[in-house]
């Protein structure tokens, strides 16, 4: 049997299909997801909510990262990971 990931999802707009389609696959152990305005989202009570993308990778323990932003946010979290050495085992 597989070892279950735990997946970062940054970004919330097109994220919310990635959050969506993880949930039903059941194959991660822990789902975080990222944005600004967060709270305005209807986001189920399983998931690890975060304002802020340097906290979410601070905080988590994450093995895979999916990162749905536009190129130059990307970029930023990119960076940011790589300061932080917090590299995930595969990024989409």
């Amino acid at each position: 049997m597989k070892k279950k990931l735990n997946l970062l999802i940054i970004g919330s707009n097109y994220g919310k299909y990635h959050l969506r389609s993880s949930i039903k696959s059941k194959k991660f152990k822990q789902i975080s997801i990222v944005s600004p305005n967060i709270d305005k989202k209807k986001i189920p009570k399983l998931v690890n909510k975060y304002k802020r993308f340097q906290d979410a990778i601070k905080n988590e323990e994450f093995e895979m990262l999916t990162v749905a932003t536009k190129p130059k946010i990307q970029n930023t979290i990119l960076s940011f990971i790589y300061k932080e050495k917090k590299f995930p085992k595969y990024i989409f």
